[in-house]
């Protein structure tokens, strides 16, 4: 005697019903399990590799610092702040940012990056190639960034900067066409 279950209307042998519980189990693990897997150890997206600018050689050349956990900006202002690591050193990059001088706010207005910094720049006291340099490194960091055509650069909030021994007076947004190194 063959006995049937009822299952929606439709009536299985119960020998076969096995066969379709394990039938049924491979076909939701083949649609589910991928779905699971790929959402439990989804890698986050590839980070974007920021490039930050020194000096070498007396020219501006690019490092690449990724960004993790940091937003591109953050990481402009944190590498400008620290200088080159020592193995950057070791391959001859250098900064003309004083190390005292540290980034205290980036604001970024339309296609404009302001940023700030404490008193320590002021007090910087190169000529004017190095006052270049070190412009040139701010200017051009700042400016890789996507959406960032110009820096207005000021000393705790104040618009009008003058650095070095002669005086170079930045009162205005610059963009890379106003670096001459």
């Amino acid at each position: 005697m063959v006995s049937y279950i009822s299952l929606y209307s439709v009536k299985i042998p119960a020998d076969k019903r096995k066969l379709a519980l394990v039938v049924a189990l491979v076909v939701v693990s083949i649609i589910c399990l991928p779905i699971l897997f790929s959402r439990a150890f989804k890698s986050a997206p590839p980070s974007k590799i920021q490039k930050v600018f020194f000096l070498k050689s007396a020219k501006l050349e690019a490092v690449e610092r990724e960004p993790i956990n940091i937003t591109p900006l953050e990481v402009v202002s944190k590498t400008l702040s620290m200088g080159p690591t020592k193995e950057e050193k070791e391959l001859g990059y250098y900064t003309e940012i004083p190390k005292q001088a540290k980034i205290v706010n980036v604001t970024k207005r339309d296609r404009l990056a302001i940023v700030d910094f404490n008193s320590a720049l002021e007090n910087y006291g190169g000529g004017a190639t190095r006052v270049q340099g070190l412009i040139g490194q701010i200017v051009y960091s700042f400016t890789e960034l996507p959406g960032i055509d110009e820096v207005k650069i000021t000393i705790n909030g104040k618009d009008e900067v003058i650095l070095g021994g002669e005086g170079y007076s930045i009162d205005k947004p610059l963009s890379r066409r106003d670096i001459t190194l």
